[in-house]
Protein backbone atom coordinates (compact mmCIF):
# COMPACT_ATOMS: atom_id res chain seq x y z
CA UNK A 1 0.00 0.00 0.00
CA UNK A 2 1.52 3.27 -0.86
CA UNK A 3 1.44 6.18 1.70
CA UNK A 4 -0.42 8.20 -0.65
CA UNK A 5 -3.36 5.41 -0.60
CA UNK A 6 -3.07 5.03 3.16
CA UNK A 7 -3.60 8.66 3.82
CA UNK A 8 -6.49 8.85 1.69
CA UNK A 9 -7.94 5.66 3.34
CA UNK A 10 -7.39 7.21 6.89
CA UNK A 11 -9.14 10.68 5.24
CA UNK A 12 -12.27 8.64 4.27
CA UNK A 13 -12.29 7.05 7.55
CA UNK A 14 -12.48 10.11 9.37
CA UNK A 15 -15.23 11.40 8.00
CA UNK A 16 -17.33 7.90 8.16
CA UNK A 17 -16.42 7.75 12.14
CA UNK A 18 -16.76 11.70 12.18
CA UNK A 19 -20.74 11.72 10.48
CA UNK A 20 -21.19 8.02 12.49
CA UNK A 21 -20.44 9.78 16.08
CA UNK A 22 -22.98 12.85 14.64
CA UNK A 23 -25.55 10.69 14.02
CA UNK A 24 -25.30 8.68 17.16
CA UNK A 25 -25.37 12.13 19.36
CA UNK A 26 -27.92 13.40 17.87
CA UNK A 27 -31.26 13.59 19.62
CA UNK A 28 -33.79 12.05 17.37
CA UNK A 29 -33.27 8.84 16.36
CA UNK A 30 -31.37 7.72 13.27
CA UNK A 31 -34.75 5.80 12.02
CA UNK A 32 -36.57 9.08 12.35
CA UNK A 33 -33.33 10.89 10.72
CA UNK A 34 -33.38 8.21 7.72
CA UNK A 35 -36.98 8.42 7.30
CA UNK A 36 -36.78 12.09 6.62
CA UNK A 37 -33.99 11.61 4.20
CA UNK A 38 -36.41 9.24 2.52
CA UNK A 39 -39.52 11.75 2.60
CA UNK A 40 -37.03 14.53 1.15
CA UNK A 41 -35.69 12.74 -1.90
CA UNK A 42 -39.46 11.40 -2.68
CA UNK A 43 -40.56 14.74 -2.58
CA UNK A 44 -37.92 15.36 -5.07
CA UNK A 45 -38.85 12.98 -7.48
CA UNK A 46 -42.74 13.11 -7.15
CA UNK A 47 -41.84 16.72 -8.97
CA UNK A 48 -40.43 15.01 -11.94
CA UNK A 49 -43.25 14.24 -14.39
CA UNK A 50 -41.72 11.11 -15.58
CA UNK A 51 -43.16 9.79 -11.86
CA UNK A 52 -46.75 11.65 -12.08
CA UNK A 53 -48.64 7.75 -12.37
CA UNK A 54 -48.45 6.15 -8.82
CA UNK A 55 -47.32 2.51 -10.78
CA UNK A 56 -44.05 4.72 -12.14
CA UNK A 57 -43.72 6.31 -8.92
CA UNK A 58 -43.93 2.92 -7.43
CA UNK A 59 -41.24 1.38 -9.80
CA UNK A 60 -38.78 3.97 -9.47
CA UNK A 61 -39.33 2.97 -5.25
CA UNK A 62 -39.06 -0.75 -6.43
CA UNK A 63 -35.53 0.00 -8.64
CA UNK A 64 -34.15 2.70 -6.29
CA UNK A 65 -35.07 1.21 -2.31
CA UNK A 66 -36.53 -1.93 -1.99
CA UNK A 67 -38.56 -4.67 -3.57
CA UNK A 68 -39.71 -5.12 0.09
CA UNK A 69 -42.94 -2.33 -0.78
CA UNK A 70 -46.41 -3.79 -0.53
CA UNK A 71 -48.22 -3.15 -3.38
CA UNK A 72 -51.41 -2.83 -1.97
CA UNK A 73 -50.75 -0.31 0.94
CA UNK A 74 -48.85 2.11 -1.69
CA UNK A 75 -51.81 1.71 -3.92
CA UNK A 76 -54.59 2.41 -1.40
CA UNK A 77 -52.54 5.37 0.45
CA UNK A 78 -52.22 6.98 -2.96
CA UNK A 79 -56.16 6.70 -3.36
CA UNK A 80 -56.63 7.94 0.41
CA UNK A 81 -57.64 11.40 1.19
CA UNK A 82 -54.60 12.00 2.43
CA UNK A 83 -52.66 14.70 0.03
CA UNK A 84 -49.24 14.30 -1.17
CA UNK A 85 -47.87 17.40 0.16
CA UNK A 86 -49.22 16.03 4.10
CA UNK A 87 -47.24 12.24 3.41
CA UNK A 88 -43.52 13.79 2.24
CA UNK A 89 -44.08 16.61 5.08
CA UNK A 90 -44.06 13.56 7.54
CA UNK A 91 -47.79 14.31 8.94
CA UNK A 92 -49.13 11.30 9.93
CA UNK A 93 -52.02 11.93 11.44
CA UNK A 94 -54.16 11.14 7.91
Amino acid sequence: MTLEFAESMNIQRDLVYKERDCLIKKEGRLDDIVEQVVRDVFAQVSKNKDYEEPIAFYRYILDNVSYQVDLLKTINHSRSNKNEGEFFSGDRTG
